[in-house]
């Protein structure tokens, strides 16, 4: 079946490969769905609210997100795109085989997809929210960074980690130039999984230097502090003798070993 006048999709605006064979089973995420007076023509559950009608029915929010990040080969033209549409037979098919007029391509990038906000898909808004954060400038690193956290694979979770409080602090210290990209830097912050997800994202894209097995440079660092705030009356002399030639020695000899979780060694 021939179709003319489609926009370009420019790609299939998903990391995902663009097939519907085998798909995984869909794992709902968020907050527990809403009942209320309206049933949801996909889904068949009564919702509180239909987020739009497409030929085969009112659809509700969460049918609506599962459709537009659906990508594939169309059964009914061949094409490679996004399949927001049902066939007769409940097979997702292209929203020109399915009838579907809702705008479904980003004005910026000009992929098919959800539109997230003023015209634009989610990597796009994603991108210059973290442009206006970060401030990239002349900085290659910031540059690279900012591409690797919008070509990710669920680019809606790096959206709702940018609004956590501490990883938002992190990257506006990083954008005004108060956090450098090293490991000195990272260091003195207090201990979080924001911190952590970040420098272990920095390093594995080599923006910021290897430095062997985190988990044991903290304990190193840990066990300097608490040495160092131990009593002058020789106690110090004798713990530090003991965690480093007994303890320390054993973890480091572990961190060889890449099956090894340290985490637990430590404890």
């Amino acid at each position: 079946m021939a179709h003319t006048g489609r926009p370009a999709t420019g790609g299939n605006g998903s990391a995902r490969p663009p097939t519907v064979t085998g798909l995984a089973e869909q794992h709902k995420r968020g907050r527990p769905r809403s009942t209320g007076d309206h049933r949801c023509d996909r889904c068949h559950q009564q919702v509180a609210k239909i987020r739009l009608h497409w030929p085969d029915g009112a659809i509700c929010g969460r049918c609506f997100t599962e459709a537009t990040h659906t990508y594939g080969t169309c059964p009914d033209c061949a094409e490679h795109r996004m399949l927001p549409g049902r066939s007769p037979d409940n097979q997702p098919i292209c929203r020109d085989c399915a009838r579907i007029t809702t705008a479904l391509t980003c004005t910026r990038c000009h992929r098919e997809a959800e539109r997230f906000r003023a015209g634009l898909c989610i990597r796009c808004a994603l991108h210059d929210d973290l442009d206006a954060v970060l401030k990239p400038g002349d900085d290659l690193r910031l540059h690279r960074l900012i591409g690797l956290l919008t070509s990710s694979e669920r680019p809606e979770s790096i959206y709702t980690y940018m609004r956590g409080s501490k990883a938002r602090a992190l990257l506006e210290a990083i954008g005004e130039r108060e956090l450098p990209l090293t490991h000195d830097a990272f260091d003195q912050l207090p201990d979080s999984r924001a911190v952590d997800h970040l420098r272990a994202l920095l390093t594995h894209h080599r923006m910021i230097p290897e430095r062997g097995n985190e988990t044991l440079v903290r304990f190193e660092q840990w066990l300097a502090t608490r040495i160092a705030g131990l009593p002058d009356d020789g106690t110090s002399q004798l713990i530090e003798r003991y965690a480093t030639w007994q303890h320390l020695n054993r973890i480091r000899a572990k961190a060889t070993d890449p099956g090894t979780n340290l985490e637990t060694v430590i404890c």
